[in-house]
């Protein structure tokens, strides 16, 4: 799970993963750098990408985030194209 929004329709920055060969289940993953919802989100050589996504109900980011879920670090890319 990547951000999302609360019942007061709050972004969050919250991450975690699940791996069903885990006996505890779901992870904490680090928290995004920007709250996002509805973001675009794609896992690919042990790296977790998160893309665009709400920052409110009329505005989207244009940025891209991406954690490396082995050694637990995100970094942020230079904004998408528009």
């Amino acid at each position: 799970m990547v951000g999302g929004m609360n019942a007061e329709r709050q972004r969050l920055t919250s991450c975690e993963a699940w791996d069903p060969r885990d006996p505890a289940g779901w992870r904490a993953l680090p928290p995004l750098a920007v709250p996002r919802s509805s973001a675009g989100v794609a896992a690919l050589h042990g790296r977790l990408y998160a893309a665009g996504g709400g920052a409110s109900d009329d505005v989207v980011h244009a940025s891209c985030e991406v954690c490396a879920m082995a050694i637990r670090f995100t970094l942020s890319s230079s904004p998408c194209p528009t």
